[in-house]
């Protein structure tokens, strides 16, 4: 089929091409037709409307058909990269000044990790050893 006898359809350059797009959709006053599932032929929206997942819609819409379905997703999983060693970062980049007063008043110091929770306890012996490597 030749591509100008298309009505629907514009063939544009590269160099024509959008850099930005906006929502047609959304200003037309005439709406296109929903996207239907090809077996009941009910609209899409309607799935989402009823909560359906992506993943509800998909297999909705693929019932009776055998497939294989491979799981290749990564799960999501919470991770904390907190270590003493970046608690250390944290006390040296208080400064000398506050340091020097932390180990004066209180001789110790506990942080927690604002994320996981985790506790790491520095002794005296510690809190002076970070003195004399803080600027």
């Amino acid at each position: 089929m030749d591509k100008n006898k298309i009505p629907y359809k514009i063939y544009l350059e590269e160099h024509e091409m959008p850099k930005q797009w906006y929502n047609v959709r959304a200003d037309m006053k005439k709406k296109p037709a929903p996207i239907l599932n090809p077996q009941t032929l009910e609209p899409i929206t309607e799935m989402i409307r009823l909560g359906m997942s992506a993943e509800d819609i998909f297999f909705h819409i693929t019932e009776g058909f055998d497939m294989i379905m491979e799981n290749k997703a990564v799960e999501p999983k919470y991770e904390c990269k907190c270590s003493k060693e970046r608690m250390e970062k944290a006390l040296i980049a208080i400064g000398k000044d506050e340091l020097k007063a932390l180990i004066d008043e209180q001789g110790e110091a506990e942080l927690t990790c604002q994320f996981c929770d985790n506790r790491y306890t520095f002794d005296k012996g510690e809190l002076e050893q970070l003195l004399a490597e803080a600027k």
